[in-house]
């Protein structure tokens, strides 16, 4: 009895050990590492993979979700110098007229959209610091770092500019969400997002290089771009606001964020050489039109867009643009705005 109770013992427990082992050989064998994907360490490695990085983050402006039409297009309007044509719906023209419900896809889309460009902005924000490049690497190399750095800063205020204008308080993640404890953060006061916004676009500012010194395209954020938006941002941060009591109101500071507006402003019109007004004002349009290079760097940054679809292009002067009867000479518009 005694050896039948032994054996009857240990028959499970071999059976146990060998399930263990087998599952264990299982596990290494199948955890294979997919040849397409990118590990935190591998993407922040060199200035090559950080720029493709940022560039993720650039994406995220772009679009129908972003500045190619809902954005710059549909929540704009109606107002005195543009209304949207068409009977309300719950869509665009429902934006148009206020006329909004929780099912409408052009105000659920675009929040995303920003959302995604704050997540990847925070990982640059995070991690490009962390590079050894950034402090031991060539000059080259730290100059090419710290503006990817500034860049990702003034991006992610750009992000959070377009949420606080169109929702009001948001929630305000300063981290990647791998590190946040709560994914579902409540919305953060105006106010504190704001100062975090103008403390950071002062720091791009130190980073990001003269338009002149970055070469002569603008769909990359320069100095001059960070200054300009904190300039604008400031003045939002000092003006009115619909608070969360329902009432408009500024705070009693406000004095300080106009200054932080008229000083910003101020440098910027010392740097001529940068950026100046186009004498000619239909050659703007010419220029733009027609992808050439403005010389005298009127417009400070534009989002680049391109490839014919939904996710990177814009519909921008297409949309808007009056129905024409010579379309087979000017082009056809949408007439989507009157």
């Amino acid at each position: 009895t005694i050896v039948m109770k032994n054996m009857s013992f240990k028959f499970p427990v071999l059976i146990i050990t060998f399930g263990l082992f087998s599952v264990m050989g299982c596990k290494k064998y199948t955890e294979v590492e997919p040849v397409s994907e990118y590990s935190i360490s591998q993407v922040f490695s060199d200035v090559s993979n950080a720029t493709n990085a940022l560039i993720g983050v650039y994406d995220e402006l772009q679009g129908d979700n972003g500045y190619g039409i809902r954005i710059s297009m549909y929540y704009p309007y109606d107002t005195d110098e543009g209304i949207v044509s068409g009977n309300i719906d719950n869509g665009r023209r429902g934006i148009g007229r206020y006329q909004l419900l929780l099912t409408n896809s052009e105000i659920a889309n675009p929040f995303r959209q920003l959302y995604r460009g704050i997540e990847k902005a925070n990982l640059c924000i995070e991690q490009i610091p962390l590079m050894a490049m950034y402090s031991n690497g060539t000059a080259t190399e730290q100059a090419q770092l710290k503006r990817l750095h500034g860049e990702a800063l003034t991006l992610r205020a750009q992000f959070y500019f377009e949420l606080i204008r169109n929702w009001g308080d948001v929630p305000a993640p300063m981290i990647p969400a791998y590190k946040q404890s709560d994914l579902f953060p409540l919305a953060s006061d105006r106010d504190s997002t704001y100062d975090k916004l103008l403390a950071d676009l002062a720091t791009a500012k130190t980073l990001l290089p003269w338009r002149t010194e970055a070469g002569p395209r603008n769909e990359r954020i320069t100095k001059c771009a960070a200054m300009a938006l904190r300039a604008k941002i400031a003045l939002f941060r000092g003006g009115y606001a619909l608070r969360r009591n329902r009432q408009m109101e500024r705070k009693p500071d406000f004095i300080n964020y106009y200054t932080i507006a008229r000083d910003e402003c101020a440098e910027l019109m010392t740097k001529r050489g940068e950026h100046t007004l186009n004498p000619s004002y239909s050659d703007i349009w010419r220029k733009v039109t027609s992808f050439t290079y403005d010389p005298y760097g009127e417009i400070l940054f534009e989002v680049g867009a391109g490839g014919g679809n939904s996710n990177s292009d814009s519909r921008m002067g297409n949309y808007d643009g009056p129905n024409l009867n010579n379309a087979s000479r000017y082009g056809a518009g949408g007439g989507g705005i009157v």
